[in-house]
């Protein structure tokens, strides 16, 4: 039922939008290279947004998750071929799916309360300043929002392997 009404929401924005046809300028001031500055502030931000997502799931998660990883792993010494070994793994594979799911709303929910306050990738690119381009506004927030979020996944990796390396290095300096 949500997959039909989310096609009918769009096919509607798209009968309303073909008659009452929305133009968006681009800017004449727009550069590619100031288009790679707005890029880069968006690096920026994506780090913090996930900076602040990874801190909020290891305050409310990372408890949980350690005891239920203790728990597989006791069960795993007990008996690994154990009805009980598996419900534990499917517990734990649970919580980890819930714990992604969070961490993307959280995310998300981060990212829309920045650009509604003023970031926006369209809104550099495009004039928006036009009483009838209001809905632009709306659709600026909902992507770069998306893009701040969704991003937020490899900057997670790519912030893991940064700390494992600057942490790899600070102990081989200490033992020099």
């Amino acid at each position: 039922f949500g997959k039909m009404l989310a096609l009918g929401i769009m096919l509607g924005f798209i009968i309303v939008f073909s008659v009452h046809h929305q133009h968006a300028p681009i800017k004449p001031e727009f550069s590619v290279s100031g288009f790679f500055g707005i890029l880069c502030g968006l690096i920026i931000i994506v780090l913090l947004v996930e900076r602040v997502t990874e801190l909020v799931i290891l305050i409310f998660r990372q408890p949980a998750k350690e005891k239920l990883k203790q728990s597989l792993a006791k069960t795993a010494k007990q008996n690994p071929d154990s009805m009980q070994y598996f419900e534990v793994l499917d517990e734990l594979t649970e919580f980890q799916a819930g714990t992604k799911s969070i961490a993307l709303m959280t995310g998300f929910t981060l990212a829309v309360v920045i650009c509604g306050a003023g970031v926006g990738v369209l809104e550099s690119i495009l004039d928006t300043r036009h009483a009838e381009q209001i809905i632009l506004r709306g659709v600026d927030i909902i992507l770069t929002a998306g893009l701040i979020a969704g991003g937020s996944d490899s900057m997670h990796q790519m912030v893991r392997a940064l700390e494992t390396f600057f942490g790899e290095s600070i102990k081989l300096m200490k033992k020099s």
